[in-house]
């Protein structure tokens, strides 16, 4: 099975994104299924189906990652209405961490919808 998104990867210093496909061999089951690692060195493209996961790593890239007393103090401010100056690369990526904090909860694994699908655990008779 064949799934789009998105290739993130460092290049001469500079974050590329690709689209792309992934086959379900190349999905990390650390991931629940949604990211595609080549390696854990960074200098390897990190596969995303997830956009806005993907939006928020690259994020990372450039900015570092917000701690969580930075965010929740931005977070609130924001809300209040102070406006989120977006004036360079490092501002919009601080803004993207704002709007997606981390990457998004995982959606529920599927459940298998049909029941006498399931392993009751009953031997079959031949």
């Amino acid at each position: 099975m064949r799934f789009g998104g998105y290739w993130v990867s460092a290049v001469q210093g500079k974050i590329e994104v690709t689209a792309g496909e992934f086959d379900d061999t190349e999905l990390s089951d650390r991931s629940d299924w949604q990211e595609a690692w080549q390696n854990e060195d960074p200098d390897y493209p990190h596969g995303f189906l997830d956009p806005l996961t993907m939006l928020h790593d690259i994020s990372k890239k450039i900015a570092g990652e917000l701690d969580a007393e930075e965010l929740e103090v931005a977070a609130a401010k924001f809300r209040e209405g102070t406006p989120c100056p977006v004036t360079d690369l490092q501002d919009l990526a601080m803004l993207i961490q704002l709007l997606i904090p981390k990457a998004l909860p995982k959606p529920p694994k599927r459940k298998n919808p049909d029941p006498s699908l399931t392993d009751d655990g009953a031997d079959i008779a031949f």
